[in-house]
């Protein structure tokens, strides 16, 4: 048996229980990434970091840390700033703080980002809040002063507060609300209809949709999608609410690919719990709780919902196993090949990390590690790569034993009458050494082949050999453009390796364009001759 963990602060995650457990895994399945995950560490230094997520634009490289306590960090190339992008007052009593960040998917154009945070105002203490803010004129600080307020919703107890939010593939934005805390759901918030708590609820921040007239904020500066179940209200239900039945849907995500929904609930005292929504699927879900604790009947009589009524977790684990579930994402990086289609997620409360890869019209679950650390959240960068927030103020990046990327960069390209140099630098990400690697680029438009490498169909294949980790390779070919060709994009190279099992693109880049100028007028200086 492991040694028990010492919980870090207080569990905001809906469980104050510490335990000890058997090495029995959720899944009986056979693992298939438990040798080849690793962590590497990427920022330190953080005051009980609830969450990392990054701004979605492309080559923007900055990851965003919340803290507990109200403060918003950037960490890039493994320093944090030393001015916070903003601070916030917040309550942090029991599992109260600064809970959740999202970027609008405008954010390049509007600079919006939203947060979910417990409220410090003595007359709405504890309170749950879904604030805009606007970033300034420097992009590392945002406009402490623009602060306007898009929902509050008032909290029954200091726990369960839910806490994240995310934008659906309609541009529509998700909160996730717990059931308002204590234990048991006493006010049966979950299940109720006139309440916003135990919901993941549905609104439109960018001003289309039905008035709020039907809301149940007690601020409301948001509209109602026209196609949320209830968008008028009926049937005494509140127009904001998308799914029910919910406990602590600690920390949700939107599958960048397909769209379907994960969320991990937190459980009671027996079962935790991860959930699955397919893009497209029928509003109005009822995920269970208070009836239900995972697959088993938890709550008071006549609390029984048909199968027909509810939807169930994908998958529940015991006390065995954890105490307090982590929600995770779908990994859609590249540099990891063998990563891509797995649900990541864990346990605050032991630190195991599971995966769930779709099998058919199923998934399978396996465990994939046994860490030793308090996982409090997860986190996408803006290149789709996958981190990990551990409790005590590190941020991991997960990796696999094999990974890399290719770059073909702007200082790379060099025209010279009509001859342009394309240099492609491969660097290795993983842990361990990937052997046989080559880089295959397609021949562009406007060009022809003169030397380097081998062609073949129209790409250029390079040998690039063995890339250890942290390693950078550069290797080169030579292309003649012709007179008339004007712009030359290079838009098509990746890498391949023994290890790897399917090819990994190449990173775009702004300087990938070349300019085809005319050659400069050539002129004739004869010497001056004095006779």
């Amino acid at each position: 048996m492991k040694a028990i963990k010492l919980i870090l602060g207080i569990l905001f995650l809906g469980c104050l229980v510490m335990f000890g457990r058997t090495a029995v895994s959720a899944s009986q399945a056979e693992p298939k990434l438990d040798e080849i995950i690793s962590y590497k560490l990427v920022g330190s230094g953080f005051s009980q970091p609830t969450a990392v997520t990054s701004t979605g634009i492309a080559g923007d490289d900055r990851l965003f840390v919340l803290e507990k306590g109200g403060r918003l960090r950037i960490l890039k190339d493994g320093d944090v700033n030393e001015t916070d992008f903003l601070t916030v007052e917040v309550s942090t009593e029991s599992e109260r703080g600064l809970l959740g960040l999202v970027f609008d998917p405008n954010y390049a154009q509007n600079g919006y980002f939203y947060i979910h945070y417990s409220d410090a105002r003595p007359d709405t203490y504890g309170d749950t809040v879904i604030k805009r803010f606007t970033v300034s004129a420097d992009p590392d600080v945002a406009d402490a002063d623009s602060g306007y307020t898009i929902l509050e919703i008032a909290q029954d107890f200091n726990n369960h507060d839910g806490g994240w939010l995310a934008f659906d593939r309609d541009g529509q934005l998700v909160i996730g609300m717990g059931d308002g805390g204590s234990g048991g759901d006493p006010n049966n918030r979950g299940q109720s209809r006139d309440s916003l708590l135990g919901k993941m609820l549905r609104i439109n921040v960018h001003e289309s949709g039905l008035p709020a007239d039907n809301g149940c904020g007690r601020v409301r500066n948001y509209r109602i999608p026209e196609d949320n179940p209830r968008p008028f209200g009926s049937d005494g239900w509140c127009a904001e609410i998308w799914s029910f039945g919910w406990r602590n849907p600690w920390r949700f995500s939107f599958d960048a690919q397909t769209g379907d929904m994960w969320a991990a609930d937190v459980g009671q005292n027996a079962r935790e719990e991860v959930n699955f929504e397919k893009y497209g699927s029928a509003s109005l879900q009822n995920y269970g709780w208070r009836c239900y604790e995972g697959f088993a009947l938890y709550g008071p009589a006549n609390c029984e919902i048909a199968a027909s009524e509810r939807t169930d977790p994908v998958v529940d684990y015991g006390r065995d196993e954890g105490a307090s579930v982590t929600g995770g994402y779908v990994y859609r990086g590249s540099h990891f090949p063998a990563m891509q289609g797995a649900y990541f997620y864990g346990d605050f409360a032991t630190g195991r990390l599971w995966t769930l890869t779709p099998d058919g019209d199923r998934f399978v679950n396996t465990e994939i590690d046994d860490t030793s650390y308090n996982i409090s959240s997860f986190g996408e960068g803006s290149d789709d790569e996958l981190y990990m927030v551990h409790y005590g103020g590190l941020i991991y990046q997960l990796v696999s034993q094999f990974g890399a990327k290719v770059e073909l960069s702007g200082t790379s390209l060099v025209e010279t009458d009509g001859m342009i140099e394309y240099r492609l630098t491969v660097t290795g990400l993983g842990t361990d050494v990937l052997t046989l690697v080559q880089v295959k680029n397609r021949i562009p438009d406007g060009v022809t082949h003169v030397s380097g490498g081998t062609v073949a169909d129209g790409f250029v294949t390079l040998d690039v050999g063995d890339i250890g980790p942290d390693q950078s390779v550069t290797v080169s070919w030579m292309a003649q453009a012709s007179p008339d060709a004007g712009e030359v994009t290079n838009s098509e190279f990746s890498l391949t390796g023994f290890e790897l099992p399917s090819e990994v693109a190449g990173e775009a880049d702004s300087g990938q364009t070349t300019v085809v100028v005319d050659p400069p007028l050539k002129m004739l200086f004869l010497p001056f001759m004095i006779r």
